[in-house]
């Protein structure tokens, strides 16, 4: 088993190629197709962290020519992206990620006027303001709950563990657990993609 042996049993799988015996052995005792849905789980959360929801369909596509489409949309946003950052850095505006830290540090010039990166509404920052993740599983489904229906739409388990101070993948496993019990008593519904929502009174 090599990387590039995997990767090339991956890119068949992707073009619709079929297998000989080799690739099939390869495909099975490489868990291909566990690789293939890891990436593609990355591929959909780059597009929703860029913004572009809409390539979503054409990325769930399983047609050939919407395949090469959607690649070469992908290439034309990064490299007009790239040149709009370049232009921005060339004029003295970097947008730091950790600007407290990182200014004092790497900043030159006009750059250490530069504002801080916006990361969006789907980044739940560390504050202190964070509800506590309670102790008892009870007060824990609740407190879920209850962060589900203040959110302004659907969460992912990561993004609820989040929510609370202190938590994180600490409490993750948790979360996924009492999301679930939430799901089964009809209080929050699960959406395709692996998010939540809470369910609004009628």
């Amino acid at each position: 088993m090599t990387l590039t042996g995997l990767y090339n049993v991956l890119e068949k799988i992707r073009a619709g190629v079929p297998l000989d015996a080799k690739d099939q052995d390869v495909k099975e005792r490489g868990r291909v197709l566990i690789l293939k849905d890891l990436h593609d789980q990355i591929d959909r959360a780059t597009m929703q962290a860029y913004g572009w929801d809409d390539l979503i369909p054409l990325f769930s596509s399983s047609e050939d020519d919407e395949s090469k489409k959607l690649d070469e949309i992908i290439l034309e946003r990064l490299v007009a992206l790239n040149a709009e950052r370049a232009a921005e850095e060339a004029a003295g505006h970097v947008r730091w990620l950790r600007p407290d830290y990182q200014i004092p540090r790497f900043a030159k010039g006009a750059a250490a006027k530069s504002g801080q990166l916006d990361l969006g509404e789907t980044v739940v920052a560390i504050d202190k303001s964070l509800p506590v993740f309670p102790k008892d599983k009870g007060e824990q489904v609740m407190a879920i709950r209850a962060v589900l229906e203040a959110a302004n739409g659907p969460m992912d388990a990561a993004a609820v563990s989040r929510a609370f101070k202190g938590g994180g993948k600490k409490i993750e496993q948790r979360v996924v657990q009492a999301l679930s019990t939430l799901v089964r008593y009809g209080w929050i519904t699960a959406l395709p993609g692996g998010a939540y929502a809470a369910r609004r009174a009628a």
